[in-house]
């Protein structure tokens, strides 16, 4: 049978070029050695330093020495002043201990502290007898770690090993270790945001005779963009806010943080509603980069139940009425915060009454933007029937409800974006 010529040629009969055959990555020899640091370097449960990172490489390697890897010897130095001193030694790692020095302007050192990396092999001139101490007739791979480039990770390789295949090992473990150090210092830095935004929130519920309270919330990430406030405003009166920034994490954290603050001492100084919520949309306008925006709804509620609030650009709040007849969307009054000020329309008050019983809900969209496994979106309409459901129970307990809803609801998938339920009710 005659042969495809498109096999081999194209239209014009000219030869077509070789395929490149990619090799799969599993199948290197020092493959298993980044499997096993990847998952011990990203799967750590708390941030490591540099020598931490280094042990945990070390580790990997030594994981290896049992399997058909061609890694025979570990061991790990750190640099002390002109020298690097030996810290740890496992396998067929040479007639060297701990302590052991090494000057830093040994050539194979020189050549790592300028390439990061390098190899050396029985014949080599570099392989002396510092080299032939710790690798015996093996070849000896040296990879150097830390920013400083302080910490020396030697291991000695059974024969016979491709050069290329050495420098990608040595070249990939290094960017990981680079990644993993990235990471963690990332994740030190949300943990600092985080105590920064948990500060900002109340430690604890105010206890305002003819009200009951509760919140609820979990951030989608380790720093969340959904911010609330509780405020006693003399013997009998409440101030509640809740606030959300686009997007989430780090920066969506600081917008929610400024709006806090910035309530906090506008009430301080007692300016008038759409006063405070003009110069937050100020500051946030003229500080957010384009595109970053906050919905915040803000409202005072005295004794007689009598309730003024502005709803900047935020879901609408739930009134579920004791009064099966009555269940309202409190409307939006403004533009959300961050906009233009030139081009935004100004913000209304908006005067409405909570009777004896009737229960107010504050939410932002993380909960009614849930989504099944089917893609259904769990909306508006679902959260007010669940509501009238369940209006009667304790605060605490229907928002442990709600919760455990939506989590039924989205079959067990973590949320996307940062859920936050304030529930009032008049007694």
């Amino acid at each position: 049978m005659s042969r495809d010529r498109s096999d081999s040629a194209d239209k014009t009969g000219s030869p077509r070029p070789a395929r490149r055959r990619h090799r799969d990555p599993r199948s290197l020899p020092l493959y298993g050695v980044y499997r096993r640091f990847r998952n011990l370097a990203f799967g750590a449960p708390e941030a490591t330093d540099d020598e931490g990172l280094a042990r945990l490489l070390f580790q990997a390697l030594v994981e290896e020495i049992p399997t058909a890897s061609p890694i025979r010897g570990v061991r790990l130095y750190r640099r002390e002043g002109d020298d690097f001193v030996l810290l740890d030694r496992n396998g067929d790692a040479g007639e060297v201990t701990p302590g052991y020095r090494v000057p830093a302007t040994h050539p194979v050192i020189v050549q790592s502290l300028h390439d990061g990396w390098a190899l050396v092999r029985r014949g080599d001139s570099r392989y002396d007898e510092w080299v032939a101490r710790t690798g015996g007739d093996h070849a000896v791979a040296k990879l150097l770690l830390g920013p400083a480039r302080n910490l020396l990770l030697s291991f000695t390789l059974r024969e016979p090993i491709a050069t290329a295949e050495v420098a990608n090992a040595l070249t990939a473990l290094g960017s990981l270790a680079d990644s993993a150090r990235a990471r963690q210092r990332f994740q030190h830095v949300l943990e600092q945001a985080r105590e920064v935004q948990t500060s900002l929130l109340p430690r604890s519920l105010p206890a305002i005779p003819g009200f009951e309270l509760a919140v609820r919330q979990r951030p989608a990430e380790i720093v969340g963009g959904d911010v609330y406030d509780l405020i006693r405003v003399g013997d009998d009166a409440l101030a509640v806010c809740i606030a959300d920034a686009t997007g989430h994490g780090l920066p969506a954290a600081l917008q929610a943080r400024d709006v806090i603050v910035g309530l906090r001492m506008g009430m301080a100084l007692q300016l008038k509603m759409v006063a405070i919520v003009d110069r937050l949309s100020r500051v946030l306008a003229d500080s957010s980069p384009v595109g970053r925006y906050v919905s915040f709804f803000f409202a005072e509620i005295d004794g007689d139940g009598h309730l003024i609030y502005l709803n900047a650009g935020h879901p609408p709040p739930l009134l579920i009425g004791r009064e099966r007849r009555r269940h309202e969307r409190l409307r939006t009054s403004g533009p959300i915060l961050g906009l233009d000020r030139r081009t935004a329309r100004p913000w209304v008050r908006v005067f409405e009454r909570l009777a004896p019983g009737d229960l107010l809900v504050l939410y932002t969209d993380g909960i009614t933007e849930v989504h099944s496994p089917d893609d259904e979106e769990y909306g508006t309409e679902r959260l007010q029937r669940f509501l009238r459901r369940h209006a009667s129970e304790p605060l605490t307990q229907l928002a442990d409800l709600l919760f455990a809803e939506i989590d039924a609801f989205a079959g067990g998938n973590p949320p996307l974006d940062d859920q936050t339920l304030l529930l009032v009710r008049r007694s």
